[in-house]
């Protein structure tokens, strides 16, 4: 394990470089607010990117300009979160950086650039194409505690503009965006706003914010001990991004945090 540390042991994130640039820990006031381990291992803790789409690729194939590209399946017979998760990365100053393995055939590399401000992590994550043009998703997968070890308790609040995505049906072939119903969710919502993610106990009062520049979030929330809330560039399974020769395209992700009472005395 080869850690990159932005902030203080106190307030800050660490990624593991080995381990596809995965964050392992996100901590506030001494709190961690991240789920670090899990037994499934894998994709069920910390936060990891999903590059170059997200969700499922069924059959683990996708066609580009009329050509079938197959990838090694990773759940079933299904290619799940792209495919630099798994991959070590590398230091470069202050990012970190990775080149697509081999079974992609496009080429390009990924960077992740973690910083820490004065009230949030913000974390960049850029991809460039090589020689090749290539299409592209980017998104970012990081599990939430719903107890934290003080036993404040999660409770979750959707933005208001948020419109859940329905996949294709007989009734729309393309799928569309509705409005949300009552979780559990599995589900990519769009919205311009935060997700905030709220700990109260006897003890603590944390408020978390999760926003990003895309416009998209993915929300997965049926387990007892983690919520999953993914920023993303595109609904999973999609690879609409188009990039030319040497062209990058970015997502950018924000956690901000605030004690409640903060809040309330602005």
């Amino acid at each position: 394990m080869t850690m990159f540390e932005v902030g203080t042991p106190d307030t800050g994130a660490s990624f593991d470089v080995v381990d596809g640039a995965r964050l392992v820990s996100l901590r506030f006031d001494g709190l961690e607010l991240l789920r670090t381990t899990d037994p499934r291992g894998g994709f069920s803790f910390g936060g990891f990117v999903l590059i170059p789409w997200a969700g499922f690729l069924p059959g683990a194939s996708l066609e580009v300009g009329g050509v079938t590209y197959h990838f090694t399946p990773n759940w079933g017979d299904d290619r799940v979160h792209g495919l630099l998760s798994e991959s070590e990365w590398a230091v470069a100053g202050d990012v970190l950086t990775v080149a697509f393995p081999e079974q992609w055939p496009f080429g390009g590399t990924a960077q992740l650039k973690p910083t820490v401000e004065e009230d949030e992590v913000v974390v960049r994550l850029d991809v460039t194409a090589g020689d090749c043009e290539m299409p592209i998703a980017i998104g970012w997968h990081p599990w939430f505690r719903r107890r934290l070890t003080s036993g404040a308790e999660m409770k979750l609040t959707l933005p208001g503009d948020a419109r859940m995505w329905e996949p294709s049906s007989e009734e729309e072939p393309n799928g569309r965006w509705i409005a949300p119903g009552q979780g559990p969710f599995d589900n990519c919502f769009s919205t311009q706003g935060a997700v905030v993610c709220e700990w109260v106990g006897d003890t603590t009062a944390v408020r978390l914010l999760v926003s990003s520049d895309s416009g998209l979030i993915g929300l997965y929330d049926p387990e007892e001990s983690g919520i999953a809330i993914e920023p993303m560039t595109a609904v999973p399974g999609t690879l609409p991004g188009w990039l030319e020769p040497a062209e990058t395209q970015s997502l950018t992700v924000r956690m901000k945090w605030e004690h409640p009472e903060e809040r309330s005395r602005c």
